[in-house]
């Protein structure tokens, strides 16, 4: 008996919109599918499965332990190291053969030049011939079992220290880098001629002796030579670098960090000092290091160096943890509640909230188990699951015996069970009987863990991480001191220096649109925002004539009957103001249900009602709190999907902060707000790009596009992943777009129903353009990484051809296809006078220049003003382009993308349509309601199913409502 994860930048301030708050609350939700299927006789009625007939199932880039690069330009961090070096690319195929990327055909022009820093560190590589050339060695680590002496797999705890001691006993007068798991490589002098194999001793931690030292384990190593590589192209301009180059000087760069720091994918964390940070729940807050090598213009080689932040578990006993887990948190201008203790609190099976709190905390950490003065019991094992207290949980004792644990334990380890009622913790081998007392556990500490933290541990996360541009720019300078990359042994042995000063680049500020209301009024946009206060929007559907109100807040009278009618009295006000007319008094429905399940069942009784004649809209009040749940899905799932009834959320927050005024109206910007978003549900258009300032491919029939696919958690076995495609149809002023989703296997980022999706774009487009299809398409695809660039183009873009050939063989309208990136570390330092107010880059901000890829094209731009931070630029890589579209056309037509974002009066950090395609990918999700389905998420038959029940439910809300989602 013993024992066994797409921090975007906020774009809104005080008297403006929040792009995401009412509408999109409990934002952890979306996506959407439809299909249907037609005969071959029209080009617009033939056989919508188009794209299952001949591709293959893509699945996810894996990650390679040997390569785990992310250079940007080149490679570049897309969240989970999977990064490879991509070829230099051209389009030379209109028929799926795709073979380089576009080259840069100049840098853009446009805007006011400015100069900033940005966080890349230039590195400086040896010269000389010998030193330009690193020796390359295979590793191979065995665990030498100690009954048999037979050899196996080599726990992953062991091949970092193994071989640490390794070097240290074969070379100790050498550095080598070693990329933690096979790759060792060193420069000068060969390590070795041919191969050696040599048996080390490492120490386990996981099992101990009498005195408490840890035993320790066998391993046998062997290395032999693979070749040569050669550094001397780095830094070249004509020269393309080898992949093989590349990697040796990405883990040359990251030898220092692995040995240093705790390493979690491209960042190395360090323990806080005591007292830590405290995220609530056992989470504490640690501080890292960013690190990532690039190349820039020329081949030139940079470090990008970033802080970052992450919660780690708490180092201390279960018991601790279950007295923080149980402890009610702290509320604004409240006392401090009583401590929680577990001594005579505590009992299994009394608290389920409880129990799963700390089942879900501590399932898949390490614990450390000791009985106290037998250090000889002392082990380390993985949690499986909370399972019954000790008198209850029985098994069987050398498969003869059927006992307790508490039984167990007073006659086989003489240890009588303080807390007989506190569950058992199942560890271990998952087939072994391993069942610990929760008394005598402890949390093991340095444990990464990819559980996402709550809403509230992400509050304290961002308030920490969310520093001034000056301040950043302080703790990435104090960063690259701590990581003392210029006086570690390895780097100096291979001759290689990063320097201590960030780049200065040389960026521009692209001039804003104009923008147009209704009787073609000019709107002004300044520092990525504009008044709407005098302007009336540009179209609106007809009269808002049948609209109700629910109030969910039925329980939390601090919202009143007399609030409600000013709220409403507000609403239809601002809405004549605005050109919207709300024709007769509303109905008030208020509840008190205190759970989603009987809010549920009222809704069904009022969504039966609500059928006895149209509506056109149901407003929905939420109550800031609801017992720990979010009835934001439950109104969607029942009044959206199942009754096709358009709804408007609004937090019960939002309604009061509406009616706080100093002068006694209302606060016309939250107000505004909402009517952004129902006017774009009802058909209206807000505003349009100015006819002055219109990008010249506005003016050719194109159809712009975003896609996302939204992955489940990494702890998650029973949710899908969901993609999303927008498209635009008013192909006038691009301002309305349309969705469509697909539910496909588990962290596939392949969009699978690619070529389906996009032939009902573009017949949904047919039918609002007189039967034209688009001459031109430009497609945003969002989340995808560098080693992900060949699947999309021999996929999805393949897949979108596909599509056009059903339409007919001569359909051919040309592409232009950008990759949407925001997981990256770049940040640009704007020079004292040339920042807005709060330090930053002002919004239009692009560079396509020194820090990009040497010879592709691509481009960041900063399209938004934070309110607080520090600005993180989106970058945009094009990966087709058969319009040949010039840098400038590029950058200013994603500018102005951002400006057409429906929800706020600010432009964002990223364009409208794919903004919109994340929204729908929440939105299929909430549809999925992973709770309670019992779809087998692998099974691709049965997610076909559901894509086309999802689809025939939501097919007359899409097409009536094409925006209902944002």
């Amino acid at each position: 008996m013993g024992g066994r994860g797409r921090g975007r930048s906020r774009g809104w301030g005080r008297g403006h919109q929040q792009p995401q708050r009412n509408e999109e609350l409990g934002r952890q939700q979306m996506y959407n599918s439809g299909q249907q299927g037609r005969g071959q006789g029209d080009p617009r009625s033939g056989p919508v499965n188009v794209a299952r007939e001949s591709q293959p199932r893509m699945q996810p880039v894996p990650q390679s332990p040997r390569c785990q690069q992310s250079f940007e330009g080149q490679f570049m961090d897309g969240g989970d190291g999977n990064q490879q070096q991509q070829a230099a690319p051209t389009n030379s195929a209109r028929n799926g053969e795709i073979s380089k990327f576009p080259a840069r055909n100049g840098q853009g022009t446009q805007g006011k030049q400015i100069n900033v820093l940005s966080n890349h560190f230039a590195i400086s590589l040896p010269k000389g011939n010998l030193e330009t050339f690193v020796t390359q060695y295979d590793v191979d680590m065995k665990l030498i079992s100690e009954k048999d002496g037979s050899l196996k797999d080599c726990p992953k705890k062991f091949i970092k220290r193994g071989m640490q001691v390794f070097c240290q006993e074969n070379w100790p007068a050498r550095n080598p880098a070693f990329d933690g798991s096979k790759g060792l490589y060193c420069c000068g002098a060969k390590l070795l001629q041919g191969e050696i194999t040599r048996d080390v001793t490492v120490k386990s931690f996981d099992r101990f002796d009498a005195t408490g030292r840890p035993l320790t384990e066998r391993l046998r190593i062997k290395v032999q030579e693979v070749g040569t590589v050669s550094l001397a192209s780095i830094g070249q301009s004509l020269q393309k670098v080898p992949q093989e180059s590349i990697q040796a000087l990405d883990i040359i760069l990251r030898h220092c960090g692995m040995t240093k720091f705790v390493q979690v994918g491209r960042s190395f964390f360090y323990q806080p000092s005591k007292p830590a940070q405290s995220l609530g729940e056992s989470m504490d807050l640690w501080h890292g290091i960013f690190q990532s090598a690039t190349f820039g213009t020329g081949n030139k080689p940079f470090l990008n160096v970033d802080v970052t932040h992450k919660g780690f578990p708490r180092d201390q006993t279960v018991r601790d943890l279950v007295s923080d887990l149980g402890t009610r948190p702290l509320k604004p201008g409240k006392p401090a509640p009583q401590q929680f203790n577990p001594e005579n609190q505590y009992k299994f099976g009394a608290c389920l909230e409880l129990d799963e709190k700390i089942r879900n905390y501590l399932k898949g950490l390490k614990i450390m188990y000791e009985i106290p003065n037998d250090k000889t019991s002392r082990r380390v094992y993985r949690v499986n699951d909370l399972v019954e207290s000790p008198k209850n949980k029985t098994f069987m004792l050398d498969g003869q015996v059927k006992i307790s644990v508490f039984d167990y334990y007073a006659e086989n380890k003489e240890y009588l069970i303080r807390y007989p009622d506190w569950p058992c913790l199942h560890a271990g081998a998952r087939d072994k009987t391993i069942f610990l007392p929760m008394e005598l556990c402890k949390v093991a500490p340095n444990q990464v863990t990819v559980k996402k933290l709550n809403e509230e541990q992400t509050r304290i996360m961002v308030k920490v991480a969310v520093t001034k541009p000056d301040v950043r720019k302080s703790n990435i300078f104090r960063a690259l001191g701590n990581l003392g990359l210029n006086n570690d042994r390895c780097l100096g042995e291979f001759n290689i220096s990063v320097g201590t000063q960030m780049t200065q680049v040389r960026g521009r500020v692209l001039p804003p649109p104009s923008l147009a209301y209704r009787s073609d009024q000019d709107v002004r946009v300044m520092n990525g925002a504009w008044r709407i206060d005098r302007v009336r929007f540009l179209t609106t559907s007809r009269a808002v004539e049948s609209w109700d109100f629910i109030v969910m807040c039925g329980g939390y009278r601090s919202t009143s009957d007399r609030d409600l009618d000013t709220f409403k009295n507000h609403l239809v006000s601002v809405g004549n103001n605005l050109g919207m007319s709300f024709s007769r008094e509303s109905r008030d429905i208020w509840t008190a249900v205190p759970n989603v399940t009987l809010l549920a069942k009222f809704l069904e009784s009022q969504a039966k009602y609500f059928r006895g004649g149209p509506l056109d809209i149901v407003f929905v009040v939420l109550p800031n709190t609801f017992g720990g749940q979010n009835p934001y899905p439950v109104v969607k799932q029942v009044l959206e999907l199942k009754y096709k009834i358009l709804t408007q959320c609004i937090r019960q927050d939002t309604l009061e902060k509406a009616l706080r005024s100093r002068n006694g109206s209302c606060d016309y910007s939250t107000i505004t707000n909402i009517l952004l978003k129902v006017n774009a549900k009802l058909n209206g258009k807000n505003h349009k790009i100015h006819m002055s300032c219109r990008p010249r491919c506005f003016s050719e029939n194109v159809m712009i596009m975003g896609a996302d696919v939204t992955h489940p958690p990494p702890d998650s076995q029973s949710c899908p992943s969901f993609a999303a495609v927008t498209a635009s149809h008013d192909k006038e002023d691009l301002f309305k777009f349309n969705m469509q989703f697909r539910l496909q296997p588990p962290r596939v980022e392949e969009i699978q129903d690619l070529a389906n999706i996009t032939l009902e774009h573009l017949r949904y487009f047919a039918d609002k353009n007189s039967g034209k299809y688009p001459s031109r398409i430009i497609f945003y695809r969002d989340g995808v990484s560098d080693g992900q660039f060949d699947m999309v183009l021999s996929s999805e873009l393949v897949a979108m051809k596909k599509a056009f050939r059903t339409i007919g063989e001569s359909y051919s309208p040309k592409i232009t296809f950008l990759v949407v990136q925001k997981r990256h570390h770049t940040r640009f330092f704007p020079n004292s006078g040339d920042g807005d107010k709060n330090g930053n880059v002002p919004a239009g901000f692009v560079v396509d220049n020194t820090i990009t890829h040497p010879t592709d094209m691509d481009f960041y731009l900063v399209s938004h003003q934070s309110i607080q931070g520090t600005s993180r630029p989106t970058k945009y890589k094009v990966l087709y382009d058969d319009a040949k579209m010039t840098e400038d056309e590029l950058e200013k037509l994603t500018f102005f993308l951002c400006h057409l974002y429906a929800k706020c009066n600010r432009s964002v950090s990223y364009p409208a349509p794919t903004y919109y395609a994340h929204h729908a990918a929440t939105r299929a999700k909430l549809y999925f309601n992973e709770g309670k389905s019992t779809i087998d998420v692998n099974d691709e038959a049965a997610l076909r199913h559901e894509n086309m029940r999802l689809g025939h439910a939501m097919e007359k809300m899409m097409k009536s409502h094409p925006m209902f989602f944002v």
